[in-house]
């Protein structure tokens, strides 16, 4: 109902409220976010995944292998399929590592990598929930195949019965409600399909990040953090780039860690997260 939509609303803006007021970002014990510069496998099997930072979400955007240049050159990210894969197991097994026994792995990917990631995760206990496609209303033209207009949203958890989902991050109206007006809809709506449409890819505005090329849209991350973790639980990046994940997690009250091994990048999202009013939250205004 209207009343109780309010009645969240309230509560999690007294939350984040509470959760901002905190140190400067620096200390990843006290803060509400931290982004730090490194490779991420590095840096994962160095920390205990016992830490106060231990995620319960866990967001991953990795290199596709595809050429493109990250700051390390174009051939960083065109290895071998053997070179590729042996990256792909490492991450995997420091995100294992590290995610609380009730938590969730999403994993975005191309085509391409798809069907690897998902072998490789069930390999290390990960419960496929949903594969998901990600519909970008446009992508990339092709002349002897198919345009490439989507990607693969790869939804796992730890535990098949122990997970966080909130149904409200990821409810729409339904027809009977939208078209029918009919009294048996159900008033919370309908839980949105395995094909998500309405959340176009990122191509300029206010949102855009310097050099961020393969920066995801709040669009889609903020349903993800708020509809798989709870407020003031830990949200995790391992590949944080412009510093969406991040950003997504501190608007919604969530803390929000991310690691970057470009150094500029890393800088840029930092300053991104400088500007971020607490409050400004939700998956509604992020699409507007």
């Amino acid at each position: 109902s209207r009343a109780t939509s309010q009645i969240r609303r309230a509560a999690r803006s007294a939350l984040i409220k509470k959760m901002h007021k905190t140190v400067e970002p620096g200390d990843p014990e006290k803060s509400s976010w931290v982004i730090n510069c490194g490779d991420c496998i590095e840096l994962m099997a160095k920390s205990s995944p016992r830490s106060p930072l231990q995620p319960t979400l866990i967001i991953a955007d990795p290199p596709y292998n595809e050429g493109l240049d990250y700051g390390d050159g174009k051939e960083a990210d065109d290895l071998t399929p053997e070179k590729y894969l042996e990256f792909m197991s490492g991450w995997l097994e420091q995100c294992e590592r590290h995610l609380a026994p009730a938590g969730t792995l999403v994993v975005v990917i191309n085509d391409e990598w798809a069907a690897q990631h998902v072998m490789a995760c069930r390999g290390l206990g990960f419960h496929l929930r949903n594969w998901i496609k990600w519909y970008e209303t446009f992508g990339v033209n092709c002349t002897n195949k198919f345009n490439r207009t989507s990607r693969h949203i790869l939804y796992f958890t730890k535990s098949p019965k122990h997970f966080t989902f909130n149904p409200e991050a990821f409810s729409r109206p339904s027809d009977r409600q939208a078209k029918y007006n009919d009294a048996r809809a159900c008033p919370s709506g309908k839980l949105w399909d395995d094909v998500w449409v309405g959340i176009p890819r990122l191509v300029s505005g206010d949102e855009r990040q310097p050099d961020g090329k393969t920066q995801l849209p709040l669009g889609l991350i903020l349903p993800l953090v708020e509809g798989l973790s709870l407020p003031g639980e830990t949200v995790f990046d391992p590949f944080s780039g412009s510093g969406t994940t991040v950003a997504a997690a501190y608007m919604s009250g969530r803390r929000g860690y991310g690691i970057e091994k470009n150094e500029e990048r890393v800088k840029a999202s930092r300053v991104r997260l400088s500007t971020i009013v607490p409050g400004k939250f939700g998956s509604a205004e992020a699409g507007k």
